[in-house]
């Protein structure tokens, strides 16, 4: 994923879906949550990830980790995406 300045995530998910999104530093240490057990819609879901909403100040420029974990009757799906952040 790449900003400019936000992300679009997208993802389909079973009826009772929660998600959770944490983001680490490249080396795994954990920096931020900007979601946590968030109930979702059945079908497609867009979400905006914005790299200012991390503790109300902009992240400096660097390659980060989105950890996404989905919740559900099945049980959890986990992934994790690199994000590349470039702040002037």
């Amino acid at each position: 994923l790449n900003f400019s300045p936000n992300a679009l995530l997208h993802l389909r998910v079973a009826a009772g879906a929660e998600l959770s999104l944490s983001v680490h530093t490249a080396s795994g240490r954990p920096i931020a949550f900007p979601m946590e057990k968030q109930p979702l819609s059945e079908g497609l879901q867009q979400v905006e990830i914005r790299p200012f909403d991390w503790h109300g100040r902009a992240p400096q420029s660097g390659v980060y980790l989105l950890k996404v974990s989905v919740k559900d009757h099945n049980g959890r799906t986990q992934k994790i995406l690199p994000l590349s952040v470039y702040n002037p």
